[in-house]
């Protein structure tokens, strides 16, 4: 991911990768993650303390398309997964 990017009070905001089990079948061998955007608050004067973690993703795929829904009719075959 990107480096932590600098906050007004000091603090570091840092972007990151995850991955979860999908929802939607994929018929290509071991293509069952959906992958995510998270965040968390690192302590200026420590980074390696976590002072806040999103409990949630901030963003993931949610249209067909980026599901790589097989069930979506003409996306099926250009989703991205």
């Amino acid at each position: 991911g990107p480096e932590p990017l600098p906050l007004k009070n000091g603090d570091y905001l840092f972007l990151y990768n995850s991955a979860r089990k999908a929802n939607i079948p994929n018929p290509k061998p071991n293509w069952n993650l959906e992958y995510n955007i998270g965040y968390v608050i690192l302590d200026g004067n420590n980074p390696l303390n976590i002072k806040y973690r999103s409990d949630e993703p901030i963003m993931c795929p949610q249209l067909d398309w980026e599901k790589c829904d097989y069930d979506s009719g003409s996306w099926s075959a250009k989703g991205l997964t």
